[in-house]
């Protein structure tokens, strides 16, 4: 599960509130770290004042098993963690060096030591001279994956004689890198096309794709059927949000001189492309996450609960949300936005999603809480005080129960979570730091 990943579902399906009390345990840091981040959690409640907890207390441990800075250390933007997922006993992540090429590692969750690495232009092992092309962590098949995704290219001889690119997309066995499958995408002219891996099923990908081969860019949806090695269609000016059984949810766009205006939120089958639903583009829908019980989006300052099958609405609450994270496949936390009478206030909520209406509560009030992930029931904010970001966590109620987190929360699962601490300064660096949980 990626509990910062928008188009990813997380795990729990129990949607009743937690305040449990975190508690330190204490590890020393493996030979592998790279630097020494500040002690994981501490406790902000007694033991006297816990309250009835959804599931069993969540501890980390006070110092990281392991950690990594950026390649390098200029203090560039570019040098930013891009992702990380816990995958199992192991931890995907990538980072950019100063030419801003990406440098994918899949580590051991326990110690850090690399199990392989693959950096953009290398060759993809096992492939018939197949290269990485800009990868990212994308795992097929959520935290139980056994493979990453990455789009490919590979040199070849256009129809008129001129150089050109294949450009695909491979599976990597998370065992050792080497490649389980590649389909091929689209063929053109060299550095025509720009490939983002959106949404997953257990058959299809759904590939965003920036075509720059003509005389004008063009954006396209491309639905890739991996079990058959094909593609299957393809659709002008739509990005997937999620795939749901047979319906791949997607944003419509039309181009508006060198702008994109969003349009609104459709339902498409996977199998064929046709429309199985699409919004009233009056109040400009946008997709916001999906799992297989709802669809949300936001609309003119509201929030629909969708059967994301059908489309048919369930609920409609009066949320301003820019973005929100499933915690399982029926409790949202939703970043939203609140007028107040000096400025516009930064509040998060939660949305409790049945199978015929949605209700919210808002859980945090000040204006300058930013939500970065929710795991069964614990909500990871960070928080601006005095001009630094004070990293916690909140139950359902919004009582903080943890506090001095080392990073934004990046992912987490039953027994690893990885968090990042982004610079504030030229003076400091990125941090990832990974450590143990127990529940």
């Amino acid at each position: 599960m990626n509990p910062v990943a928008r188009k990813r579902n997380g795990i729990s399906r129990m949607a009743i509130a937690v305040a449990a009390a975190v508690a330190l345990l204490s590890t020393s840091c493996s030979s592998e770290s790279d630097t020494e981040v500040p002690s994981a959690l501490t406790s902000a409640e007694s033991e006297g004042e816990k309250e009835k907890s959804r599931t069993d207390p969540i501890e980390f441990s006070e110092k990281p098993l392991w950690s990594k800075k950026p390649l390098d250390e200029d203090g560039s933007d570019s040098l930013r963690f891009s992702g990380t997922s816990v995958l199992g006993d192991k931890v995907a992540f990538v980072r950019r060096d100063n030419e801003s090429a990406e440098h994918l590692t899949v580590a051991k969750a326990k110690s850090g030591k690399t199990v392989w690495e693959l950096t953009d232009g290398d060759t993809i092992k096992g492939s018939d001279g197949l290269r990485a092309d800009h990868p990212e962590v994308d795992p097929l098949g959520g935290a139980d994956a056994e493979a990453l995704l990455v789009a490919y290219v590979k040199p070849t001889t256009l129809a008129d004689g001129s150089s050109g690119e294949e450009n695909g997309i491979a599976a990597l066995s998370l065992k050792d890198g080497s490649m389980l499958w590649s389909v091929p995408v689209v063929t053109g002219p060299q550095h025509g096309y720009f490939m983002f891996l959106a949404a997953t099923s257990d058959s299809h990908v759904a590939v965003d794709l920036s075509d720059h081969s003509g005389e004008e860019d063009v954006s396209k949806l491309v639905m890739v059927d991996y079990k058959k090695r094909e593609v299957v269609w393809q659709k002008e000016w739509l990005e997937a949000a999620a795939i749901i059984d047979d319906t791949v949810i997607v944003d419509k766009f039309k181009p508006d001189g060198d702008n994109l205006d969003h349009v609104t939120a459709m339902g498409l089958k996977v199998s064929s492309g046709k429309t199985r639903w699409e919004l009233d583009h009056d109040k400009d829908p946008d997709v916001l996450t999906a799992t297989n019980d709802a669809a949300v989006v936001d609309s003119g300052g509201s929030v629909l609960i969708l059967d994301p099958k059908s489309g048919d609405q369930r609920a409609k609450l009066a949320i301003a949300a820019t973005e929100c994270y499933f915690d399982g496949e029926s409790t949202l936390a939703c970043q939203s936005s609140k007028d107040t009478d000096s400025a516009p206030a930064s509040v998060i909520s939660i949305i409790e999603v049945t199978d015929s209406t949605a209700k919210a509560s808002q859980v945090s009030g000040t204006d300058r809480d930013e939500l970065s992930g929710i795991y069964k029931g614990r909500i990871f904010v960070e928080r601006l005080v005095d001009q630094r970001n004070e990293l916690t966590v909140l139950d359902t109620s919004g009582k903080t129960i943890a506090e001095q987190l080392p990073g934004s929360l990046a992912d987490i699962t039953d027994d690893y979570a990885a968090f990042v601490r982004i610079a504030e300064n030229f003076a400091e660096t990125d941090i990832m730091s990974v450590h143990k949980v127990e529940i």
